[in-house]
């Protein structure tokens, strides 16, 4: 039996699918024009090296967690609140409202994915390990 360690290493490591999501990084500035107009008082995150993670929730769990995606980044271009520093990580909260194809909205913050990324099914709990 895998220990858990290996179980969250696999979460980062195994092969994600690539998705036609984010943007360019010369509209960056764009995008939180965006974000303004949508919400001012929502803060923005501005990421690059991303995953979508949708949780795989065990079926006696999933009624009210069904569909869930977090997103998941190696790398903070810029955090408005200075939550998170340049070049560390996030984790989201779950997304609730994708706004021009590369702004993921969650109930606090906008993110705002830079360049390609990824999608993956990733097991709840080890989801949840990563707050």
């Amino acid at each position: 039996m895998r220990n858990y360690i290996e179980q969250l290493t696999d979460a980062f490591i195994n092969p994600s699918q690539l998705t036609e999501l984010g943007c360019d990084k010369s509209s960056i500035e764009e995008q939180k024009q965006h974000c303004l107009q949508i919400n001012s008082r929502k803060s923005y995150c501005v990421i690059k090296d991303w995953c979508l993670w949708q949780l795989d929730i065990p079926k006696e769990q999933s009624s009210a967690l069904s569909n869930t995606i977090l997103i998941k980044s190696d790398h903070v271009i810029e955090d408005e609140l200075k939550r998170f520093p340049v070049g560390g990580w996030v984790r989201s909260s779950p997304i609730i409202k994708v706004h021009q194809r590369c702004i993921f909205e969650t109930g606090k913050t906008f993110y705002i994915a830079v360049g390609s990324g990824t999608a993956k099914l990733i097991n709840i709990d080890d989801a949840l390990a990563f707050i």
